[in-house]
């Protein structure tokens, strides 16, 4: 009989070494959590009054003291594992102070939008380091800048190219700074580039057989993101896409850029799709449901024909 309840009493003990080993496994992952949490927001580019917020959410966030109670009452008892729980929040503070502090220490990196004398667009950079890298076979899309603001944008990159410049040299985009008189939008095809729509560069789309056509917008206020939540310098929208598989327009497209695009083009695909893409856009709820209810109308004629006709 003894030996059956300590057996029992050892089956009870290792089960609850189970829970508590669990229970702090997923706490050392909440912590991690709490430190990328706090850590997202900081930047190069953050005000002041944010980077001291993090600084304080910090310490209150990783303090042992505040977790006692959590601990006690989910039954943590075991020593060891306690004091893993105090080593995990001592060095998130530690990891996440000192990210701060580089940080706040960091200088931006700025860029400058700008429009070039044949109506373009380009890059301005600063990378605020003494070197800067390339990807093999793009040195032609980086040239140092001689102009009069040269010591404040040492380099221009080509708009080709300069997401990947950033990549290349390991630039985390939050720690971007655009310049507030960058251009606010432009298109792109292939590797020609215009702030406008105008007629030669809507030719030259039309003469390479309509590769797709982007509109790219700066995120000069840094308030936009991708799919992946990375804070991009300019996003890109395609307006159109030509294939075998037909014409594509994007919903986005305004009357302005549709006029650019297909002014004298009225025989062609790309045309009707734009007017079919603009006619939705301008079609009200009530004219929707108008169409709508034609068209049923018409499919229970059809129906009710084949019905008649089933012998």
């Amino acid at each position: 009989m003894q030996r059956e309840e300590r057996l029992k009493e050892a089956v009870s003990l290792i089960e609850d070494r189970k829970k508590q080993e669990e229970f702090v496994g997923n706490f050392k992952k909440r912590i991690r959590s709490i430190e990328r949490e706090i850590k997202d927001p900081v930047s190069a580019v953050a005000p002041k009054e944010l980077i001291e917020k993090a600084r304080l959410k910090t310490k209150n966030a990783f303090n042992f003291e505040s977790v006692k109670e959590i601990l006690k009452g989910n039954n943590i008892t075991d020593e060891d594992l306690i004091e893993e729980i105090r080593q995990e929040l001592d060095r998130a503070k530690e990891r996440t102070l000192s990210y701060i502090d580089d940080m706040e220490k960091t200088l931006p990196v700025k860029l400058y939008y700008y429009r070039t004398g044949n109506g373009g667009v380009s890059c301005k950079v600063n990378l605020n380091s003494g070197g800067y890298r390339y990807t093999q076979g793009r040195k032609r899309a980086v040239r140092r800048n001689k102009g009069e603001d040269q010591k404040e944008y040492p380099l221009i990159v080509s708009i080709s190219y300069l997401l990947e410049f950033l990549n290349d040299n390991h630039i985390d985009y939050k720690n971007i700074l655009i310049d507030e008189r960058s251009v606010e939008t432009f298109y792109v095809f292939e590797n020609f580039v215009s702030e406008r729509l105008t007629p030669g560069f809507v030719a030259r789309w039309w003469n390479y057989d309509c590769p797709d056509l982007f509109r790219c917008s700066v995120n000069k206020d840094g308030q936009g993101y991708n799919m992946l939540g990375e804070k991009l310098p300019h996003f890109y929208k395609k307006l159109v896409e030509c294939s075998y598989y037909g014409v594509y327009v994007d919903e986005d497209i305004t009357e302005e850029e549709a006029r650019a695009i297909a002014k004298g083009r009225e025989h062609t695909a790309i045309y009707k799709e734009i007017q079919s893409v603009l006619e939705a856009k301008r079609t009200t709820l009530e004219e929707l449901e108008a169409k709508l209810a034609a068209n049923r109308a018409y499919e229970r004629r059809i129906q009710n024909i084949i019905d008649d006709n089933r012998d």
